[in-house]
């Protein structure tokens, strides 16, 4: 009997306690993830779950490992950083309190941020030398920097420039690029894709033309001037007209060019006006 009771004592801890070493409860399905990862481009997690799960967003350097959670990403979308270029993006779900999140796949290396584009400084003539100061490229480590100079004769279509170092940060101005405007283009390459464009200053735009390629602010036409008054007087305002008629001499002042004059009225019969 005593045996027995020993027995049952034993099984009692196993009625509400889990077995030492035994896996916690795992969410059943991972989450996916859709869209491009680039940065300024959002990324938006699907989960089969519901009642409000937990996601997380995580940065790694490597390849199949989740890294660490990114500060304040909790959301379904987003919205990926210059920070995480050259790294790779995992998003975690936690489907309820003590189980363990079932993590995504990784997604491509994101692609990498050109953050600051090259300033470029010289005088446009043959020989001359042209610099820049680099392009500032975040996730560079893990990328392949290109640059090239391009020369454009109105701002709006450009081509390779054709002087020596055109793929380098020294440039010497070839004879066909004076008078032409000057500029330098970046991007960056690494496994997940390339970077969009970026452009330094422009050098040798017109003086009348602002660099970027906005409008020139008209030359205001100046309004004409006014004619000189023109003033015209009679030595007397009455007029009579029979045998000691007058003959009236107007002084006229002012104005400019020629006058044509009229009478108005009824001139008395055998009188006329020359």
């Amino acid at each position: 009997m005593a045996a027995v009771a020993i027995a049952l004592f034993s099984l009692l801890p196993l009625a509400g306690a889990q077995i030492a070493g035994a896996a916690a409860p795992t969410a059943t399905s991972p989450p996916t993830i859709t869209g491009t990862a680039r940065p300024g481009a959002d990324l938006t997690a699907h989960t089969g779950a519901s009642g409000g799960p937990t996601l997380t967003w995580h940065r790694s350097a490597r390849v199949k490992v989740r890294g660490a959670a990114i500060a304040g990403a909790s959301g379904a979308v987003y919205r990926v950083q210059p920070a995480d270029a050259g790294r790779y993006l995992t998003v975690c779900l936690t489907a309820g309190r003590g189980s363990l999140p079932a993590c995504s796949r990784q997604t491509k290396m994101v692609v990498p941020a050109i953050t600051r584009a090259p300033l470029i400084s010289g005088t446009i003539a043959q020989r001359k030398a042209l610099t820049a100061i680099r392009a500032v490229v975040t996730g560079a480590k893990r990328a392949a920097v290109t640059y090239l100079w391009q020369t454009s004769t109105d701002g709006t279509v450009w081509r390779t420039a054709r002087g020596k170092g055109a793929a380098k940060l020294r440039y010497t101005v070839a004879a066909a690029d004076v008078g032409k405007r000057v500029r330098l283009r970046v991007t960056a390459r690494n496994g997940g894709g390339k970077s969009d464009p970026a452009y330094s200053n422009v050098l040798g735009a017109p003086a009348d033309a602002p660099q970027g390629g906005g409008t020139p602010t008209p030359t205001p036409t100046p309004a004409p001037a006014a004619p000189d008054p023109l003033a015209i007087s009679f030595p007397q305002t009455t007029f009579t007209f029979g045998q000691n008629a007058q003959v009236l001499s107007p002084t006229i002042t002012g104005g400019q060019g020629t006058r044509t004059f009229s009478v108005q009225g009824t001139l008395p019969t055998g009188v006329t006006f020359n």
